[in-house]
């Protein structure tokens, strides 16, 4: 009987137990975040970020948590801050806190898994040695969704030690906590302030499954209680059973998401299909379904001598959707001539959004998503359509 009652459900009991959880989430009162309803890339989080270190006092929060949180990892005194400027995307980097001939920070976001540029860091520290800082008063906060990803060594270039200078640190593991413990600390008739600290932090929740600052509604305790049969257990016997039934929905959630990259697959080979039928007498880009990217799009001559790749493209390890020109399967390397016909089309357009950072396959990129990718790709194409 005892080991019938620990035995981890199956996949069947445990897409009814999804199903009865649905329907129960469904019958919470309506809870409304604007942030889950707009798909936020790395520059608006560097925006909201950079927008709420412009308040001095907050400022001064975030410096200090990073000290008393990495113990002198991040030697730098707050006070010193008199009239910092804080920029975002300004040099092409994510944010930029400085005073002239006093301190440069330079904030390096990557909430999204972002692919490191060459030698992006050290590009970074160079811009800030061009505008005056010596090295010793260059800092760098690099931030990832999870504690798990981190700066790799090349990013860093010929810079080596940054010591006291450098604080990796995450969303999941830090700036919720940051902003949980500020958020008690901001005076009430600040309205706007702490509205938008609250709802920023219950997004990033959402975002990072942070379950440390979910509340167990009642409901679903009271559900998953009776499905396990945990009542009349003690604690080791209900911490046996949940740890079994933990294992088997890890199991099915990697079933999951094998299901959701076929899925991705098809949705792209769907869109090769039609862009070739909509686009019938330009070159088609084939879709392509290897285990790291997914892509389709046209191929449009630039000149006699160049073609351009018009694309969306998808990392299936981070799940990043992206449009924009490349060299892709047209050049063995970027051509400065496209590049600048590229760059100059945007500006000319006034298209905001895109990124025309160095990179060995990309003229100028941005994100989008699932829903809108092929609808964007399609209004890209036709911009620049001969």
């Amino acid at each position: 009987m005892s080991n019938y009652l620990f035995r981890p459900l199956g996949h069947k009991e445990l897409l009814i137990l999804t199903k009865l959880l649905g329907e129960k989430l469904n019958k919470l009162p309506y809870k409304f975040n604007l942030l889950e309803e707009v798909w936020a890339d790395e520059n608006a989080h560097s925006r909201i970020l950079v927008n709420l270190l412009r308040n001095k006092t907050t400022l001064h929060s975030f410096i200090s948590f990073l000290k008393r949180r990495y113990d002198r990892r991040f030697d730098f005194d707050e006070e010193s801050m008199v009239s910092p400027q804080i920029t975002s995307e300004r040099y092409r980097i994510d944010g930029l806190i400085c005073e002239h001939n006093k301190y440069a920070i330079i904030i390096e976001n990557k909430i999204h898994g972002a692919k490191e540029q060459p030698k992006q860091l050290s590009r970074y520290i160079e811009k800030c040695e061009c505008l005056g800082y010596s090295l010793s008063e260059i800092f760098v906060i690099y931030i990832t969704r999870t504690q798990y990803e981190h700066a790799s060594k090349q990013t860093w270039g010929d810079f080596k030690d940054f010591s006291n200078r450098y604080v990796d640190i995450s969303y999941k593991e830090d700036i919720i906590d940051w902003l949980d413990e500020y958020y008690q600390e901001i005076p009430r008739k600040e309205e706007d302030l702490a509205s938008g600290i609250y709802q920023y932090k219950a997004y990033l929740i959402q975002l990072t499954n942070n379950y440390k600052y979910k509340k167990m509604d009642p409901n679903i305790k009271n559900l998953i209680t009776s499905s396990l049969q945990l009542e009349d257990k003690n604690g080791e016997e209900q911490l046996r059973a949940l740890k079994a039934n933990k294992s088997a929905i890890d199991n099915l959630s990697g079933y999951i998401d094998a299901l959701m990259i076929e899925a991705y697959k098809k949705i792209f080979e769907e869109w090769s299909i039609k862009l070739g039928v909509k686009f019938n007498t330009l070159e088609l880009l084939h879709h392509s379904n290897d285990d790291n990217y997914l892509k389709t799009g046209i191929i449009l001559p630039y000149s006699e001598k160049y073609k351009i790749a018009v694309l969306i493209e998808q990392n299936l390890q981070n799940k990043n959707i992206y449009i924009g020109f490349g060299r892709h399967y047209v050049s063995e390397q970027l051509i400065p001539e496209v590049k600048k016909y590229c760059e100059s089309l945007l500006e000319e357009r006034e298209l905001e959004g895109w990124k025309t950072d160095d990179n060995i396959w990309w003229y100028c990129w941005k994100y989008t998503t699932i829903e809108l990718g092929y609808a964007d790709l399609v209004a890209l194409i036709e911009l620049v359509q001969p």
